[in-house]
């Protein structure tokens, strides 16, 4: 039986009261019906050039929660004519919502556009200003004779490693025609724009160097696009801070794919050259983490405390190296290693009691487990008590890793409290939160987040807690789950872990044998639950499908092949999502570590990584996954499944045997 903690049905319900009680006690669905249809009335006939019925309208909505939208519409239709009072005074009245500020942007766009520059230099405000606006701002204090007071100005637009927008080109070229580049400023953003691997920019960039100094800018490219140019150690020979710039990054890029060369490399130029003593620390520290990702430790490391925290970098790697090897001494060595802060830190107290266990197996004759669970070894608790009993009392993948090894039954500790009345009638009452329920209403989830991302600041933990439960109330998931994210609301699963489209979820894992847990755990990793999830990488929806990958599901499936948008229909995008993971299941013999890894990266990568690397434990091949996104995701992956599976009411361990 599958147990729904907050149904559909119960949603819709409940934020029709929440929708009641943003106008009167005696307000009716019916009014609230009217009011909305009014609102979307008036953007109508905006729309068709009607404003006489645009102005009659908005005079009829003073009280509804989004007149404020109607009159920054209002505005926009008196742009050009609107004078510097006017926009303040907008400002002023509605200074509680993200309108207030889109207004003066476009006022500020208007006269831009209008060259009305003295107005746009008057009431220019720098803080927050994009780096579009503040090259339009600089271009016009030079037009209005403050030469020297732009051009001062210009330096810190200038040094960044990717293309600034279009007004910068022509401040750009005014500062340079005037002499105000020298060949140290043009170095500074070639390196940066090497750094970003921006290649157009660093290409124009070393065209833009002395004579004398050009070739080793084009140098400077080339090596950082292929790092392997610097094993040719008879090129660099000069003892100038351009080639060691050059090296710095070609070393530094080499050493993550090719250390072993780096280090033979860095021998040579390191008796040369005169590195300063920063830049043999991080060489070195480079390449100490290169050969760790690769299962070797350095006996040359360089723990040396830094101010970026790079050496934690270091100590990390060698611990993972460490892991790979099974080399449970150094596991422990270099944990220790660690500063107090860092080593009390979940990850490392269950690799702690990890490698107590195995060396307490090994001392006492028994055979280490190549498991994170030995019977032999799981009846001396006392080995692990120090890092594992308070680890195992907490909700998290080490948590449960180190609860199930020590024979006791996974926390969830569910504190789910809902606020009570008084709480949730403030939060409803204040307009910023009753603009968001209903732009949420109507379909506006981009001017609703913006709602909520001005409004969240001006919280304490106790008004975010009402707000998280009123968004959830009008059925918002995802930022329902963010919300209690930041109402520090840990324990409170009911929000942070709900079981929206049950029907869907039940239907689709009936068909295909995934089990449910582990569709609500990968809908909750990818998208918490927004039907409406876009990446950068173009995965959609729900369960964030890539169209490609979408494709593929359904031809093999035999199924029509879905358009990219019907991708954004929960039903859609479950069905075609629990195929895909039942193929992956089917291709990793049911081990849902691979499954989850292969639906995250890729098992391409997948299989690549099971052919070059040595079969490991599963919380150890988890661990040395080679990409920390993915790493991460699994982790969660298999956390979510977890509590998903007691609250449906399907518990499962939290790794199968053959899992482990």
């Amino acid at each position: 039986m599958i147990v729904v903690g907050r149904t559909l049905a119960g949603l819709r319900a409940r934020a029709l009261c929440v929708l009641l009680a943003l106008f009167s006690l005696h307000a009716t669905a019916d009014e609230l019906g009217d009011k909305r249809q009014q609102y979307l009335a008036a953007l109508r006939s905006l729309d068709s050039g009607q404003i006489e019925a645009f102005q009659a309208a908005k005079a009829a909505l003073t009280d509804y929660p989004l007149y404020p939208y109607l009159d920054y519409q209002d505005h926009l239709l008196r742009l050009n004519h609107l004078t510097p009072a006017e926009v303040a005074a907008f400002r002023e009245r509605w200074n509680d919502s993200p309108i207030a500020d889109r207004l003066y942007d476009e006022w500020m766009e208007d006269l831009e556009r209008r060259g009305a520059w003295d107005v746009f230099i008057t009431h220019y405000e720098p803080a927050g200003a994009s780096a579009d606006r503040q090259c339009t701002y600089l271009r016009a204090l030079d037009r209005s004779g403050e030469h020297d007071a732009a051009m001062a100005a210009v330096a810190p637009l200038w040094l960044v490693g990717t293309s600034q927008p279009k007004p910068c080109d022509a401040l750009f070229a005014t500062w340079i025609e005037r002499g105000r580049v020298n060949n140290r400023l043009v170095w500074e953003r070639l390196t940066l724009a090497i750094q970003a691997r921006s290649w157009d920019l660093s290409r124009y960039l070393a065209g833009l160097l002395s004579v004398e100094l050009r070739k080793q800018g084009e140098l400077f490219y080339r090596v950082g696009r292929e790092p392997t140019l610097v094993q040719d150690t008879a090129r660099f020979t000069a003892d100038d801070s351009a080639t060691r710039d050059i090296l710095r990054l070609g070393l530094r890029r080499l050493a993550s794919t090719d250390p072993d060369a780096a280090a033979a490399a860095w021998a040579d130029y390191r008796k040369r050259l005169s590195f300063d003593p920063d830049d043999v620390r991080i060489i070195g520290q480079d390449i100490t983490i290169g050969l760790a990702h690769r299962g070797i430790v350095d006996p040359n490391a360089d723990f040396t405390p830094s101010p970026d925290g790079r050496h934690q970098l270091v100590e990390e790697a060698l611990i993972l190296a460490a892991l790979t090897n099974k080399d449970w001494p150094n596991v422990v060595a270099f944990i220790m290693r660690l500063d107090e802060t860092e080593r009390a830190k979940q990850r490392w107290q269950y690799w702690l009691g990890r490698a107590q266990r195995a060396l307490a197996a090994a001392s006492s004759d028994i055979a280490p487990s190549d498991t994170a669970s030995s019977d032999a070894a799981s009846s001396d608790a006392a080995t692990v008590e120090n890092p594992w009993i308070a680890l195992a009392d907490d909700r998290q993948y080490y948590g449960f890793l180190a609860a199930e090894s020590l024979g006791v039954a996974p926390a969830l500790n569910d504190q789910s409290t809902r606020p009570d009345v008084d709480a949730l009638n403030a939060m409803q009452q204040r307009p910023p939160m009753q603009r968001l329920i209903e732009l949420y209403a109507l379909g506006d989830r981009s001017d609703a987040r913006r709602e909520w991302a001005k409004l969240l600041p001006n919280l304490d933990l106790s008004q975010r807690a009402a707000a998280a439960y009123l968004i959830a109330d009008i059925g918002w998931i995802d930022l329902s789950i963010m919300a209690a994210n930041a109402a520090e609301l840990r324990d409170d699963l009911s929000l942070r872990f709900p079981s929206p489209f049950t029907s869907t979820f039940v239907k689709e894992s009936r068909a295909t044998a995934v089990p449910i847990s582990f569709l609500y755990g990968v809908a909750r990793q990818e998208s918490a639950f927004g039907p409406a999830a876009r990446s950068s990488a173009g995965a959609l929806g729900l369960m964030q499908l890539m169209p490609a990958t979408a494709a593929a599901t359904a031809r093999n499936a035999g199924e029509p092949i879905p358009l990219a948008a019907s991708l954004f229909d929960p039903v859609v995008n479950v069905h075609i999502a629990s195929r895909h993971l039942a193929e992956l299941i089917e291709r990793y013999d049911g081990n849902r570590v691979l499954v989850a890894a292969a639906y995250n990266a890729g098992s391409h990568r997948v299989d690549r990584w099971l052919r070059d690397r040595p079969a490991r434990p599963a919380d150890i091949w988890i661990e040395t996954i080679p990409f920390a996104e993915t790493r991460d995701y699994v982790k969660n992956v298999l956390a979510f499944a977890y509590i998903y599976g007691q609250r449906l009411g399907h518990p499962t361990k939290f790794l199968d045997a053959d899992e482990r």
